[in-house]
């Protein structure tokens, strides 16, 4: 549109015409588009082609098409104005391009109020019948990037979610965008909950807490039921909900439901396996309501299985060792969340790792030093040269990294392998040596190794 696109004067119009001279001309041509004798007696421009006239509609939609590209990227709102009221000449199996591409033209237009966008958006049900639900939320898209939650709810609260909305030729895949709309109607009900609920709890501070507010329903007590009932069959719906299930579950805890909020995130977890936040949202409930660390360590568990790298290792190694398990449980996962890269150089985890590894020789139970040396047995041929480099020593800045890398590789390789030496001359750190040399000798006094091969240092 034209406050988008800047005043210097567009190839093809006249050389003192600008972009500005006209914004309510440019949102009404929009409107227009379902006349198609507005579209008559015009030229555009390609990039590579001269102007060429478009009368008695002998233009090609490809073209068109094309065109129509090159201005949405390059944002020229009016160009691409006028391709669409071209392109309506001949709707039939353009409806879709026409309206969302029309939509990103309001969408630019600054100035576009609600009416205009109303009157837009009823021209396009003169276009097309098609798409109505996926319309109805393009609209309150809109109004919700404008900041008018009023004008957004009003686009789609009105509409009747039942199949009566749809036609007969959209049939079930617009039956889901009913269901989509209907599910934002509760995300809309969940904001003005919220809004209401910060409002009043700032006038409850100033107020005496003995007063007898809590003798009627609040409003936003009434949102939260709206919002739930929009809500409260989301599970029952296979696919990915995950921003509708964490609000719906936020406002049955906040009113002490958790037994509800507990059981829809159980579902959500068990019919969205494969989605990790699913379970993630299950684990942080979870915490904050009494957990057993039993089902929380299940929990972590398939979370790790499904993003080996996630910093949820950590959590998973405290609750082990707070609840007193064998600490050999975080072994793999440990090893597979350094296995990325962006664990390099992060000391909690490679802390974590060594006092787990001293821990088994210590203990010096064969099954534990066999689990590790399952997990070492397919690393040793390539965390060497990527984790225990001499080259990254005079960089590493943590003193406290390079103890516990050292610690590993010296129980992993040897002691006398050249980074842990590189790292004792580095550091001159005479109880850190004596600590080091006490450990590996925890290694030599079990009978069994997790090193593959042992090189003597020549």
């Amino acid at each position: 549109m034209s406050d988008v696109v800047e005043s210097d004067s567009v190839d093809g119009l006249d050389p003192g015409q600008s972009h500005c001279d006209s914004d309510s001309d440019d949102v009404a041509s929009v409107i227009s588009i379902s006349d198609a004798s507005v579209a008559s007696d015009w030229e555009l421009r390609s990039s590579k082609k001269p102007w060429v006239p478009l009368n008695n509609r002998v233009a090609t939609s490809a073209p068109l098409l094309y065109l129509l590209r090159e201005c949405l990227l390059n944002h020229r709102w009016r160009e691409a104005n006028q391709v669409i009221e071209s392109l309506c000449l001949e709707p039939q199996e353009m409806e879709e391009v026409i309206w969302k591409c029309g939509a990103e033209i309001i969408y630019n237009h600054a100035k576009a109020s609600p009416g205009i966008v109303d009157l837009f958006f009823g021209k396009m049900e003169t276009v097309t019948s098609h798409h109505r639900a996926q319309k109805s939320l393009e609209k309150a898209f809109y109004f919700l990037s404008k900041g008018d939650i009023e004008e957004a709810y009003r686009a789609i609260k009105l509409k009747r979610y039942t199949k009566s909305f749809v036609s007969d030729e959209e049939g079930v895949a617009q039956d889901e965008w009913v269901y989509i709309t209907k599910l934002y109607c509760g995300m809309i009900e969940y904001v003005l909950w919220a809004e209401d609920k910060d409002e009043m709890m700032d006038v409850e501070k100033e107020i005496d807490a003995a007063s007898d507010s809590g003798t009627e329903e609040t409003l936003p007590s009434t949102h939260a039921r709206t919002a739930v009932s929009y809500l409260d069959d989301i599970t029952d719906k296979p696919g990915i909900w995950d921003i509708f299930v964490t609000k719906h579950v936020e406002i049955l805890e906040y009113y002490g439901r958790t037994a509800d909020a507990k059981h829809i995130l159980e579902k959500y977890a068990e019919t969205n396996a494969e989605n990790p936040n699913a379970h993630k949202y299950l684990y942080q409930f979870l915490k904050r309501n009494n957990p057993e660390p039993s089902k929380l360590i299940s929990i972590l568990k398939d979370i790790l299985s499904l993003i080996p790298s996630d910093e949820l290792a950590i959590d998973l190694c405290t609750i082990v060792h707070t609840c007193g398990a064998s600490e050999t449980l975080t072994l793999p996962y440990l090893f597979d969340m350094l296995d990325y890269a962006c664990w390099q150089t992060a000391v909690k985890p490679w802390q974590l790792l060594a006092d787990v590894i001293v821990n088994i020789y210590r203990n010096a139970a064969t099954n534990e030093v066999t689990a590790l040396g399952d997990c070492w047995r397919i690393r040793n041929n390539w965390w060497p040269q990527y984790h225990f480099r001499v080259d990254q020593i005079d960089t590493c800045d943590c003193s406290d990294l390079l103890k516990s890398k050292a610690v590993i590789a010296a129980l992993l390789i040897d002691i006398e392998n050249p980074f842990v030496m590189s790292v004792k001359n580095h550091l001159q750190d005479k109880a850190f040596n004596k600590m080091l040399k006490n450990v590996c000798k925890l290694k030599r006094n079990n009978s069994c190794t997790t090193s593959p091969r042992k090189k003597k240092r020549t």
